[in-house]
């Protein structure tokens, strides 16, 4: 059981760097919301998405599309969805490493 804690502190460890990394080097840009999907996976209290997004990289002009899965309060569900353009800010080499910028 001890071990199943460590490891569990580990990954929310790797997480927060992984957060302060994309916050502190990354580019602020925005994306289109393509497709949205539900996983059948929670994470905390928020469920975890599917998304397709479309990540305009300002600094080249070029348009990433990418898949990832981020966990998504109830709260910020309708910000979202199919269609609408999204505030990210992601790693330009590794565009898939993004963060969705809400207030």
């Amino acid at each position: 059981m001890g071990g199943i804690f460590v490891v569990a502190i580990g990954w929310v460890v790797i997480a927060v760097l992984r957060t302060g990394e994309i916050m502190s080097k990354g580019v602020e840009s925005t994306a289109v919301v393509v497709a949205a999907h539900s996983t059948a996976r929670v994470s905390g209290a928020a469920p975890v998405v599917q998304f397709t997004l479309d990540v305009r990289d300002p600094n080249s002009r070029v348009v990433h599309r990418v898949t990832v899965d981020d966990a998504v309060s109830p709260i910020d569900a309708p910000r979202v969805q199919p269609g609408m353009t999204v505030p990210v800010k992601f790693m330009p080499k590794n565009p898939r490493r993004l963060l969705f910028l809400f207030d």
